[in-house]
């Protein structure tokens, strides 16, 4: 990705993020090392589901990733035929080590929520 590139993200999430004041104040303070690391790919879905360092970009785990990925389940779910349900929970292993994110869980599932015409549920958090 080139640095032009980089630099028009970084500027739309300064423009754009102020959902979250954390996230707003680490944009701004970010250098330009910063910038790429957060914003040179998009967060990937994988077999784990979506993981990755908490922070601001969309190369972090944050309300605004949380959310396009849910939509993206949501979008997939209903173009399928049938009657489905989808669960949404947090991390629930190693969780003094991880602690959940209750914007981020509560984010994504409003997405899937509101765009999703099979059953949702957020599971409880375990202890």
């Amino acid at each position: 990705m080139s640095a032009q590139e980089l630099n028009s993200k970084y500027e739309l999430w300064l423009e754009k993020a102020t959902l979250d004041e954390d996230l707003t104040q680490e944009l701004k303070a970010m250098d330009e090392a910063k910038i790429e690391d957060a914003f040179y790919r998009d967060l990937a879905f994988g077999t784990g589901g979506l993981r990755g360092v908490i922070g601001a970009g969309t190369n972090r785990m944050n309300i605004y990733t949380v959310a396009k990925a849910s939509q993206g389940l949501a979008d997939y779910v209903n173009s399928k035929e049938g009657d489905h349900s989808i669960a949404v929970s947090n991390r629930t292993c190693s969780a003094a080590r991880h602690p959940p994110s209750s914007r981020q869980t509560a984010s994504g599932f409003t997405s899937i929520k509101n765009s999703c015409r099979h059953r949702t549920c957020l599971m409880p958090y375990a202890h």
